[in-house]
Order: structure tokens, then sequence, then C-alpha cells
């Protein structure tokens, strides 16, 4: 009330010093101004603070203990990415090293970094660890054993079926997981992108593009662009979105091809939609018609994505 009563009756830019009456009071502004202020502020010195910090260095203690076994068991970009690498390496190495060397190589945790490095050197190389040799004849034989190297991809459809689930894990750790997880999940799914055509075409029929074009629009106005989610997922958009223009151009080619070696079966009228197919003679009329309207579909799509 005392302060509400200042307010009114003073100007206060009259008193240069800080110091004004009222009446029998004497008020120091200067020490209204610091107290009002102080209040306001945090992490101030006290008991408050003090229990404050010991409070979070337990919470982040604890939420490191947690994230360790919860890779441990199973849970965690890190773990879904060990799956991923266990299935491939299983299938470029010869049945008679399998076992033994499945156990002993690839812990059931391990740091981003190195199972990233082991990810692309498994992807990439022809004959991991020096375990084939070449014959001489155009195939790999095993060192050990002399068994034919199987052939790269999945063989399999449960094989596929394994990755494709591991990769699903890895789009709901990057829906629905604290923003570490996110920015670990996304970083996978750029390099596996990025080193093999199967992986692409999973994560493309599994809605990662919807994903990630949804965080980029629900934090774009909240973080700037410097920030690590943002950065990645632009990222990884970037790595899917120019593999889905390189797939769609190489339609196109072969579409435009078969139509070339058919063009007497079309006649032009003055634009690219402007199109009859002359002759009708069953699965010609069929095949005719279902290039160029797919033609014209990856087309429309193709400029909706260079846009």
């Amino acid at each position: 009330m005392a302060q509400d009563h200042l307010a009114k009756d003073v100007d206060l830019s009259q008193y240069e010093n800080g110091m004004v009456f009222v009446g029998d009071d004497v008020w120091d502004l200067r020490r209204i101004v610091t107290n009002s202020t102080n209040s306001t502020i945090s992490n101030l010195p006290g008991p408050g603070r003090t229990l404050d910090n010991i409070i979070s260095r337990l919470g982040r203690s604890l939420e490191r203990k947690l994230s360790f076994w919860a890779e441990r068991l199973g849970y965690g970009p890190n773990a879904a990415a060990i799956r991923i690498l266990r299935i491939l390496k299983r299938l470029k190495m010869c049945p008679c090293r399998r076992e033994k060397e499945l156990k002993t190589s690839l812990p059931q945790a391990a740091a981003f970094e190195a199972i990233l490095l082991d990810l692309l050197s498994t992807i990439l190389n022809e004959s991991p660890d020096g375990y084939f040799v070449d014959d001489g004849q155009g195939s790999k034989k095993c060192v050990r054993c002399g068994g034919d190297r199987g052939p790269d991809g999945f063989p399999s459809l449960q094989d596929r079926r394994d990755v494709q689930r591991n990769c699903k894990q890895m789009l709901t750790f990057i829906s629905q997981g604290k923003t570490p997880t996110k920015v670990t999940a996304i970083k996978y799914v750029t390099v596996l992108t990025s080193s093999h055509p199967i992986f692409h075409e999973i994560f493309t029929s599994t809605g990662a593009i919807t994903i990630l074009e949804s965080i980029l629009s629900d934090s774009t106005r909240y973080f700037p662009a410097s920030d690590p989610l943002l950065f990645s997922a632009r990222r990884a958009l970037i790595s899917l979105g120019v593999t889905k223009v390189m797939s769609l151009a190489k339609d196109i080619l072969l579409q435009s091809h078969f139509i070339d070696q058919n063009a007497d079966k079309f006649e032009y009228r003055g634009g690219y939609c402007h199109l009859r197919i002359v002759r009708s003679k069953g699965s010609e009329r069929t095949n005719a018609s279902s290039a160029w309207d797919a033609l014209t579909a990856d087309s429309r799509y193709l400029m909706s994505l260079l846009r």
C-alpha cells in the first residue's frame, strides 16, 4: 500500500539521488527496485538452488543408466541398428563362421559411432573381413570351407521382414522418442538410405518422408535452423528425396524409350496430353496406354518433388 501511495503522489523522476521523503517516511528507491527485481530472478544462491542442482544431476545420471539398460534390453535406435547389422553380417558370412563370429563381434549395446562404422563396412565391402577370395571364375569362395558366398540382398522373405520391422522401429523412435533419440534414429535412416537401395525402398514405403516433414513443419517455428534435430531431419529428407527423384527419372526414361519404340502406335495432336492410340490390337493397346499413363503420372509427380 505504501508503494502504491508513493507511485500516485510523488514524481520519482525529480529525485536523482534515489531518496524520497513522503511524510515522515524516507524511501530508498534503489533498494525498492533491487528487491523487487531480485525476487523474480531464478538460480539465486540458497537451499532451493542447491536442491535443484542435486535433483538435476541425479535425474541425468538415472536417465543415462536407464538408456544404457534399455539398449541392452533391445530398445532404442542403437539396438535396432545392431539387429539390422546382425542380419546383414549373417547374410554376408559363410555358414561355417556365422555362429561364432556374430557372438564375438556384436555386443548387445555399443556406441553410435562404432555401430555406424560397422554398418557402412558391412554394406559397402564386397568381401567382409577377408573371409572370401576370388576363385578366378567370377565367384567368391570361403577361405575356410571353400563354400560359395551367398548373393547380396535378402534371399529369404523372413530376412526382409526382420529388417523392415527394425526400420519401422527407427521411425517409431523418430515419432515418439525424446530429442536425442530422434536425432540418433534420423542419422541411421540417413546412412542406411544412402548406402543401399533396399533401405530406401523400405523407409519410403513405411512413411519416413511424411514423418520427417512433420518434424520440420512442427519444429521450425520454435527452433533455429541449426538445431541438431532439424538439421538431421533436413539431411535425411534430402537423401530420401534425391533418391526418389532419381528413381522417378529412371522410370520416365524407360517409359519414354518404350513409347519411342512404339511410335507408330501413337498420334500426337499439338501437346503431350493430346494423344490417340492408332492401333487397337489387344495387348499392344494396353501396353501402350499403360506406358503413356505412367509417363504422364510420373512426370507430374517429379515436377511436384522439384518444386
